[in-house]
């Protein structure tokens, strides 16, 4: 699968490790877009609880699977998540990573849903 330039992931490393096993790659974006969106849900909610060991938890969580997935802007938007949380308790700055975590999340999943059989 070639992936234009202007997306926000690319396939190259996860379709080296499928062999060529289409099916496998079908199965972790699957995997990918359902812990993405639970794990972003979970930051999203222990932000609005100020516990930010958590929301550095979830965003540490899911930051290595992006590089998996080639989504090189989410991943570094996830670890200044890790980072700021871990180091701060001002909530505001933390905020405005969380939203554009979402934003790119959403971009990533509506584009990943378009390579599953059936728009999954």
């Amino acid at each position: 699968m070639e992936n234009d330039a202007d997306k926000a992931f690319n396939l190259d490393e996860l379709e080296r490790l499928s062999e060529g096993d289409e099916k496998f790659v079908t199965e972790m974006i699957g995997i990918f877009i359902n812990t993405t969106q639970s794990g972003l849900d979970e930051i999203e909610q222990s932000l609005k609880k100020e516990d930010f060991k958590v929301v550095s938890a979830y965003a540490h969580k899911i930051a290595t699977p992006c590089l998996h997935m080639g989504a090189l802007n989410l991943h570094a938007v996830l670890k200044k998540i890790e980072q700021t949380a871990d180091q701060t308790t001002h909530r505001a700055h933390l905020e405005k990573l969380v939203s554009e975590a979402r934003i790119l999340t959403d971009k990533l999943i509506l584009d990943l849903k378009k390579l599953l059989p059936d728009n999954q």
